[in-house]
């Protein structure tokens, strides 16, 4: 289906040919969408283009979720821009939204398309598996492809474990957990998961074999003893768990 089609099937016909109209001709720096509270913030001209379509033409993370917790918990981790971090602030009005971007660009415009939204924290730092340090690294791959490495403290930023940040912040839950990481996944499911990994209920991850070889078959490993079924959407493995949130202490 050309993209034109899928803009005006997206927004209507004088809003959808509008909106294609300006990322043709690169004027989009700005933009509202139907059905979002706030604008939208990008960089013409690259590959920011491609994340919207991936979120909002796509609707690669417009998934059916099943029942919804009271406060759902959802961790956007490799959260770029902020635009799927936007796209679950809306979806999910009232879930809490960690965001974690480590690249200093990205960020900034992550900053600036979520700080309308109080339900959305962000988060200077990447996930790992263990604390400590990573460095930040273009190997040539875009504005949406800088890996990780473990270093030192210079000129880093810091690295967080899912198990320390869920029991720091108290969360004894993941509702979802969106993983986009640019092959540093291999690093974290080489390593034990359990501690965190038994409390998610969906995980919507893109695998990067082509970045760290190996990595689909660390992360099938690490989900051998779990029960799930999974699923495709876009460039994600969205993987079910058949597990259920703690109880609710009852008074």
């Amino acid at each position: 289906m050309d993209l034109p089609v899928k803009f005006i099937q997206s927004f209507g016909l004088v809003k959808g040919l509008t909106l294609y109209t300006r990322f043709k001709l690169r004027l989009n720096r700005k933009f509202r969408l139907p059905g979002l509270k706030h604008p939208l913030y990008l960089r013409p001209g690259t590959i920011d283009a491609y994340t919207f379509q991936e979120i909002f033409i796509s609707r690669d993370y417009d998934l059916e979720y099943g029942a919804l917790p009271e406060r759902p918990v959802i961790i956007d981790a490799g959260a770029n821009i902020g635009f799927s971090s936007v796209f679950f602030a809306n979806r999910f009005p009232n879930a809490v939204i960690e965001c974690f971007e480590p690249e200093e660009e990205n960020f900034k415009l992550l900053s600036k398309n979520t700080a309308d939204y109080p339900n959305v924290r962000s988060h200077k730092a990447a996930l790992w598996w263990k604390p400590g340090f990573v460095s930040i690294l273009d190997k040539g791959h875009g504005l949406r492809g800088y890996v990780t490495e473990e270093t030192v403290k210079d000129n880093t930023v810091p690295a967080v474990t899912l198990e320390n940040f869920m029991n720091q912040q108290d969360y004894p839950f993941l509702f979802i957990l969106k993983m986009d990481i640019e092959g540093a996944e291999k690093e974290i499911f080489d390593h034990p998961a359990d501690a965190w990994l038994s409390r998610v209920k969906y995980l919507i991850i893109e695998l990067h074999d082509s970045m760290r070889p190996g990595t689909s078959a660390s992360f099938f490993k690490a989900l051998q003893p779990y029960h799930f079924t999974t699923s495709v959407s876009g460039e994600n493995l969205v993987i079910c768990f058949h597990q259920s949130p703690p109880a609710t202490p009852t008074s």
